[in-house]
Parts: structure tokens; sequence; C-alpha cells
């Protein structure tokens, strides 16, 4: 596999995926990196990178950052609370800013796991292999992607389904991509109404509110961004 191959597939199933790696290694290569993982020494273990755009309205000035201090939640960070970003080594201005988003508008532009979380699971790799060929068969059908990718630009949500899961239990398990359904006001698909999923054979299927209990989210489970107010919050109607 070519190195931009491997670059485009990564950025597919971790968006940001470049850029939060070069972030990682600039910011363990700087002199306040220990500091900051006295503060946060779950970082980069057991919770993820994160990275995050972060925007000034009245200015008009965009930032992309890697998040270093923040309150942990489970599986991530708090990004309704001040928190620090990291937005690359060198700068005049400072490689280092404090967030408030009650006054910046933040967006999580993607996650990679921590390593602890990445060895936890054996199958991680056999995992990401299949969501690849997964999400390449999915691409291969235009129609389907265009009617996904027309949905996702009017509700702000990725135009790529991201949302990978494994269904059933060990002894028949399947798995596939969230394509369809409704979203909450975080812009997470709604459970409590019936989903369409992509699956590994290529079927395609609803799945009701009574059988979600067999749903384990494997990636893709943190919150997009809101769904915009004039969207009717509905996915995806391939089924």
């Amino acid at each position: 596999m070519s190195d931009d191959l491997f670059k485009a597939e990564m950025d597919v199933l971790f968006p940001g995926y470049e850029r939060n790696v070069i972030l990682q290694q600039e910011f363990m290569s700087h002199p306040y990196y220990d500091r900051y993982r006295n503060q946060c020494p779950e970082l980069g273990r057991t919770h993820p990178w994160a990275l995050v755009e972060v925007a000034c309205k009245d200015m008009g000035e965009r930032v992309t950052g890697l998040v270093v201090l923040a309150e942990p939640i489970p599986g991530g960070w708090d990004l309704k609370q001040n928190f620090e970003i990291f937005i690359g080594a060198g700068l005049l201005t400072g490689g280092f800013r404090t967030i408030d988003p009650a006054q910046l508008e933040v967006t999580l532009i993607g996650t990679i796991p921590g390593q602890t979380a990445m060895n936890a699971r054996s199958d991680v790799v056999p995992l990401l292999n299949l969501l690849a060929v997964l999400t390449a068969n999915w691409s291969e059908q235009p129609e389907k992607a265009l009617d996904f990718a027309c949905w996702a630009g009017r509700a702000r949500q990725p135009e790529f389904p991201e949302c990978f899961i494994r269904l059933g239990d060990p002894e028949n398990e399947e798995y596939g991509l969230i394509i369809g359904g409704r979203l909450d006001a975080r812009g997470e698909w709604d459970l409590s109404h019936p989903v369409q999923i992509y699956l590994d054979t290529g079927e395609r299927i609803t799945l009701a509110p009574g059988e979600t209990a067999l749903i384990e989210f494997i990636h893709g489970d943190e919150p997009a961004f809101p769904p915009r107010p004039d969207c009717d919050g509905q996915g995806s109607s391939n089924g």
C-alpha cells in the first residue's frame, strides 16, 4: 500500500488523521509536554487524541488544535468546559491556547484512540481492516453515497458514514455502518427510532428500537456537531 493511499484510508477512519499525528509528534517534543501529561495523565492512553477546530465568529479566525488539557469524560473529553489545545510548535503566538466554548465555536474534527484503548482490543487491526473494506464498498455505490452526502450537507454532518458497529452476540456477529435514521440534538444517532445499517455482506437492513441492545459501537460513536435546526433530522433512507 502506498503512503498516500494509507493516509487517505486512515483519514476516512479517523478524520483529520494526518494533522492529528503531526501535532502529536510536535507536542511530545515540546518542552511543556511533561507538564501537560502530569496534569492530564490519561491523554493518549485510555483517552483519545482529539483534533478540534475553533472559530471566532466576530474576528473570522479559525485554528486547528490538539486537545491536551480538558476534563475527562467516559471515552473522551468534556469540550463544553474550558480546555487547552496545542496548535503547533514554532509559532510566534505560542503553541498553546485556552479555549472557552461559551465564547468560541468548537467543532470536533476527529479522534485517534489512545494507546491503552488500542492495546486493550486484540481485534483492533482486523476490525480497522474490515472498516476500510466496508467503507470502500460503500463508496463504490455512487447513487447511495451521493444521497447520503446530500443529506449530510443539509444536516451539517460528516458526508460519509462514520458510525461502525457490531451486531449480535459472539456466536452470530455482523458488522456494519449506520447509514440512516434520526439524529438527536447532539448529532448522535437516536436509537429510540429505527436505524438503517449497511452490513459487511452488502445487505441493507433496518434495525427497530427494540433490537438496539444488540449494537456495540466500535468507531464513530462520539457526537457529531448538532444538526441544523431546519433539517428534519432524518438520515439517508436507503434500506
